[in-house]
Order: structure tokens, then sequence, then C-alpha cells
């Protein structure tokens, strides 16, 4: 009885020191790298005559787990940068307008395995509107942004992923000797990539 009392007790013993070493193996920041291609579902005005033609971008962030012990929660601070171009039959066409989206997402692990998670987040921050053009014109605007992403674990240091999300800002209060001066419309780009995740 008392030899089955103790090997019960190791075994707990192994148990614990098994799940706080496999806790202390998940890092608690991470940086990643991603890139893929954004698009404009938006148009400019209401005759549908202008809009804003998506291209390639690049991102990249840090993720920090909040709670120690439990991944599902994550912390993310990111920039993505991207170029679009105005597609319009007025003057102006084929500019590009560089956008620049600095932002912050809360990130929920709903689905998680050995080799595979699958996330939700939601977060905003601001984007910077930068057309090159002869004026030059900047502006920064809010924006809210929604993801989904699955990932594959390699090992706890080291994610391969794949990601879809959609923001939306509203473009305005550009001088009107600018190209996007006579557009004010809610814009809502929506984009799908990949990318590495690193842990520290």
């Amino acid at each position: 009885m008392m030899r089955h009392g103790i090997v019960t007790a190791l075994g707990l013993a192994c148990a614990l020191l098994g799940s706080e070493t496999a806790a202390a193996q998940q890092p608690r920041i991470s940086v990643y790298l991603g890139a893929g291609a954004l698009a404009s579902l938006a148009k400019l005005n209401n005759s549908g005559t202008a809009s804003l033609k998506g291209g390639p971008y690049i991102g990249g962030g840090v993720n920090w787990q909040m709670v120690p012990g439990d991944s599902s929660l994550v912390l993310q601070g990111d920039v993505t940068l991207t170029r679009e171009e105005l597609r319009t039959n007025q003057t102006g066409s084929g500019t590009k307008v560089n956008l620049t989206f600095v932002g912050a997402n809360l990130e929920y692990i709903y689905i998680q395995t050995r080799r595979f998670e699958f996330t939700l987040s939601g977060g905003g921050g601001v984007v910077f509107v930068y057309v090159v053009d002869t004026t030059g014109a900047i502006r920064a605007r809010p924006f809210a942004r929604l993801g989904l992403s699955a990932r594959y674990v390699f090992r706890p240091t080291l994610q391969a992923f794949v990601q879809g999300f959609g923001t939306m800002y509203n473009l305005q209060n550009f001088p009107s000797t600018s190209v996007l001066g006579p557009y004010s419309r809610r814009q809502s780009p929506v984009g799908i990539g990949a990318g590495l995740a690193l842990g520290l």
C-alpha cells in the first residue's frame, strides 16, 4: 500500500514538473515577419469610377503572451506597409498612395494542438496615408481591424502562419490640390498573407 502511494506521488510530481517545463518552453515574447497582398473593396466615389487598387504588403511586429503559462491571449503590436494606385477617369490616375498601418491587436487562440493553432484577433491603430504627387500630402487616420490566422508549430520558438484580415478607415481631408482632394469616403482594404514567428 505504501509502495503504491509512493509511486502515485512520484507520478503526480513528474506530471507537474512536465507541465511546468512545457509552459516554460513557451516564449512569452516573439517577433514575426509576414508578406502578402492587399485589396481595397470600396470605391472612392458614388459613381464607382475611382478607386485605390491594392498591391503587395510587408509587415512585422511583436507578440506578447499576456498571462504566463496561458498562451490563449496574446497582445500584438505591428507595422504594415503597402502601396496602392489611384484608378480614375480624372487627372491623377496612376498616382501611387503609400499606406503605413501602425497598430495593436488582442489575439485569442481558440483552437490549440501540439502542431496547429487557430486564432481570432481584433484591434486598430493609425494609418498614415501618403500621396506620391506634387503636394506630397500625408494624413493620419484611425483604423479598425479584424483578423483570422492559422499556425503550424515547428517547435515552441518557431511557427509558420497564414492570415487573413480586414481593415476600415476614412480617407478624407486631403488638400484640393492633391489627387485625393475630391474624395472623402470610407475604405475597407482586406489582405491575405503568410509569414514566420520566432520566439525570444
